[in-house]
Order: structure tokens, then sequence, then C-alpha cells
């Protein structure tokens, strides 16, 4: 069965004021007494003080949340505008920075040393294009590739071209020519080592 008072606390109270009313002039009918309306006028009272009570710490923890916020936003961007400025000083060291809690960037420039091009392969066309690909095999997209060719019965290979692509056309070549293809990456200063040779018209 449910209950007949209402749950919410003010409701509830205004509720029992009306009660509280209605059994006073009705003590005899109802079996009452006046201490019975005593009773219930004193548990009255106490809720309606709890409840302002408890009105008004929700008014102060709103009101202390707020200015939490806004004393912390303070303190946010005054520590920020300082530890960035600690942060670009290069006379502070790292270690006290890291003290400070502040991040410190690492400034050291690592070399990439590039990998071998892969799978490196040549296919010839009559109208002189030799076309040549490989696989990047882990080099970052910029990565620099130096195509060299060894021309005909030449012992030593020659410089072609150089490019970002995986792929290059070399153009106005001698259709039935024997041209060996090699490729190398560099990045900067950084170069790898050779990747296999590839061969058209062997």
């Amino acid at each position: 069965m449910a209950n007949f008072y209402p749950t919410n606390d003010a409701e509830f109270s205004v509720w029992l004021g009306n009660f509280i009313t209605i059994a006073n002039t009705n003590l005899i009918p109802l079996g009452l007494v006046a201490a019975d309306i005593t009773a219930l006028n004193a548990l009255k009272t106490d809720i309606d003080a709890r409840i302002l009570a408890a009105t008004a710490a929700r008014e102060a923890a709103k009101a202390a949340t707020a200015a939490l916020k806004l004393s912390r936003k303070n303190a946010n961007i005054q520590a920020s505008f300082r530890g960035k400025a600690i942060t670009a000083n290069p006379n502070i060291t790292n270690a006290l920075k890291e003290q400070l809690g502040l991040n410190v960037r690492d400034t050291t420039l690592t070399a990439i040393i590039p990998t071998i091009p892969a799978e490196v392969v040549a296919e010839a066309f009559a109208n002189g294009t030799n076309v040549i690909s490989w696989k990047a095999n882990g080099n970052k997209g910029g990565t620099q590739y130096l195509v060299e060719a060894k021309f005909g019965t030449a012992t030593s290979f020659t410089f072609v071209n150089v490019t970002t692509k995986t792929k290059l056309e070399h153009l106005n070549q001698t259709p039935g020519v024997q041209v060996v293809y090699r490729v190398k990456a560099r990045r900067g200063d950084n170069e790898s080592g050779y990747s296999n040779d590839a061969l058209v018209y062997g």
C-alpha cells in the first residue's frame, strides 16, 4: 500500500500542518488528545527548521563551489603565465623545471636513420620509359629516394634522379639496352644502404 503522505520534505511539511490543524479541531471524533497534537507540532517545527538548514546548506555549498571554481580559474591563469615564462627561460635548468612540476620539452634533435628501400622492381616500355618502383620499408613521408643506374656493360652506377615518392619514371631510354637500377633512402645527412638491383633487358 502506498504512503498517504508526500515524500517531498516541503510538501510533507504542508501536509503535516494541515493534518495538525484538522486533527486539533476534531480531537474527540478522532480519538486524539491535546498531547498528540503537541507532539506533532514539535516534530513539524523540527522538520521546518531542518528544511531551512538544509536549504541554506545547499545554497552555501553552491556558493562555495562557485568561489572554488573562480579561485581555481584565477590560479590556473597565474600559474600558466608564470609556468610558460619559466619553461621558456633557457637559464633555468630542466631539473628545476621538473621539480616545479612543469613539462620539459626535449629539444635534442634525434637523427632519423632511413631504412633500405625494399623490393625494388623495374619495368621497361617500348616508348623508352623505364619505370622503377619500391616499397618504403618503414621510411616516413618526406624521405628522399636516390635512384642510380648502371647502363649496358658499365661497371659503375651513375645518379639518375631523386624523389620523395616510391616510383620513378626514367624517360628517354633506348629500348633493348640493359639497365640495372638501385635505390637508397636519405633523410637529412643520413643515408641508408643500397637496395637490391633491379634489371631491365637482362
